[in-house]
């Protein structure tokens, strides 16, 4: 309807699902410029943006890396943390690999338990899950599981333990719980999209977006819990450090010992 009409000078789909229609679109207005949230598909006249999954979790596992060596008040000194997903996908796997690689950048001797629910909607396995991690010592727990992740905010209350949150902002839901959100900011991506189509930068193709990009990050406005200072400043310090390459997280599981390996964060003087 919107491309028909030809009054647009953008139009944007916000998911992954959307994928068929905008494909259609795009062979069917070849002069439609389109915006594509979420999608790697290369096409004339789409500007296709994906996040990097591993910045996006990097640093609340920075967070729970230090935290668990801290004297936070719910954290324990078994050097524990977890991370649980929905389903097990490339990219969701992605997520896990960033979450690892920030806990063990700061914290290379630190356990990361890993789980996956097997669905994105079924918080009472995830809440089991949650707690067998907060039971086996972990104190930090990241979910990646979509609705099942409420499982394991209502786990780390049981448990009296740390959990993060993924995507929008989810820390007002247990505030003294939920330390920070591995944020993906859909606002500012479509915010970027628009302001190069004003400046006349807007381009087609496949688009990566990050933490230099304002597309993802830690997020923990709404959150009760507070950082100490050292740690809140590791995480600006480490973010300033990605945001001007200095640090690129890696991508997959193969490639993570040796990152860390090469990689450990020495804090600023």
């Amino acid at each position: 309807m919107f491309a028909e009409s030809g009054e647009y000078d953008l139009i944007i789909g916000l998911a992954a699902d959307q994928t068929e229609a905008i494909n259609e679109i795009s062979i069917d207005f070849p002069e439609q410029k389109i915006s594509h949230i979420d999608s790697s598909t290369d096409l004339p006249n789409v500007s296709a943006v994906y996040t990097k999954w591993q910045e996006q979790t990097f640093l609340t596992g920075v967070v729970a890396g230090l935290g668990t060596l801290s004297g936070m008040d719910k954290a324990n000194s078994e050097n524990v943390v977890g991370v649980i997903l929905g389903q097990d996908q490339p990219t969701l796997r992605m997520g896990v690999v960033g979450f690892e690689a920030g806990v063990r950048y700061v914290n290379p001797d630190c356990e990361v338990l890993e789980a996956v629910v097997g669905d994105f909607n079924d918080p009472a396995k995830a809440k089991e899950i949650a707690l067998s991690m907060y039971n086996r010592g972990a104190d930090f727990v990241q979910h990646i599981a979509g609705a099942s992740g409420m499982g394991v905010f209502t786990a780390a209350k049981e448990a009296d333990r740390y959990a993060f949150g993924v995507g929008g902002n989810q820390n007002y839901i247990e505030p003294d719980y939920i330390v920070a959100t591995a944020l993906r900011d859909v606002n500012t991506i479509v915010y970027n999209e628009i302001k190069a189509l004003v400046e006349g930068t807007w381009e087609p193709g496949v688009h990566i977006s990050g933490i230099a990009e304002g597309s993802v990050g830690f997020d923990n406005t709404d959150s009760n819990v507070v950082l100490p200072d050292d740690i809140a400043a590791a995480v600006e310090d480490i973010k300033a450090k990605i945001t001007a390459g200095e640090l690129v997280p890696c991508e997959t599981a193969e490639e993570l010992d040796a990152w860390v390996a090469a990689n450990q964060y020495q804090p600023a003087e």
